[in-house]
């Protein structure tokens, strides 16, 4: 390739994985634009509206091919945007995981004394800040006996330049939970623009087990509704973490 056509060349853009990371970024991009206003982001907003207002005409179920090892989707609870999830290995879905963290930033846990496994998909700093308790809350209902390990924290996402204050926020609620001890164990996160697609992470609380997930090899993978879109999307004003598995 020569040096002219280097120069001239287009990097295709690669949208967010997550249908609901997709959404918050055209909230965003329609409000900078004037395509909605700050005000018509209330509760009282109807859903379909508000998606008709942003013409969403790519909101469907994602494809199930997958060139990737099918999964057991029975045994797999699923952390969309703005959510969180919590196990145990006797639990009838062991295995914990979330997918399409680009501005997002995924943070899984766990406890090897207890077998305790969580993921939580943060789409913002104000989430970590407001629910953080939400956190300490889950571990210690499941904890049967006391931690004396620090917990395994597993950090996947985030775009350089703009999701700093997530991880910052992240790393000071990890230090208000003095009964809790924790430690960052691996960490895969702010990477640059020229490589923004999504990171992925799940996490087996039988052994500890922590991987990348690819929700299109999961047949039993949960399709995004309006309502999830909804409450993805006003997080990004009013921020809040659904607990979409308590185990």
């Amino acid at each position: 390739m020569s040096v002219n056509s280097m120069s001239t060349a287009l990097i295709p853009y690669t949208p967010p994985k997550a249908p609901m990371e997709f959404i918050r970024h055209e909230v965003e991009r329609a409000l900078k634009n004037g395509t909605i206003k700050p005000e018509q982001l209330t509760p009282r907003l109807s859903i379909p509206k508000l998606l008709d207002s942003l013409q969403f005409n790519t909101l469907h179920a994602p494809s199930r091919v997958s060139s990737s090892k099918k999964l057991n989707g029975d045994e797999i609870a699923e952390a969309l945007q703005s959510e969180a999830a919590f196990t145990i290995a006797t639990d009838k879905k062991p295995i914990v995981a979330t997918y399409g963290a680009s501005s997002c930033v995924a943070l899984g846990g766990y406890d090897a004394t207890n077998k305790i496994a969580f993921v939580v998909h943060f789409s913002n700093a104000g989430e970590v800040r407001e629910s953080g308790g939400l956190i300490f809350y889950n571990i210690s209902k499941l904890a049967k006996e006391k931690i004396e390990k620090p917990i395994q924290l597993h950090l996947r996402g985030g775009i350089e330049g703009q999701s700093e204050a997530t991880v910052e926020a992240i790393q000071l609620w990890m230090k208000q939970g003095y009964d809790l001890p924790m430690e960052i164990a691996s960490k895969d996160i702010l990477v640059s623009r020229m490589s923004f697609g999504g990171k992925s992470l799940s996490i087996d609380s039988r052994n500890g087990e922590v991987a990348e997930y690819d929700p299109m090899a999961n047949p039993r993978s949960r399709d995004m509704s309006k309502l999830n879109a909804m409450y993805a999307m006003m997080s990004a004003f009013k921020p809040h973490i659904n607990l979409a598995y308590p185990s």
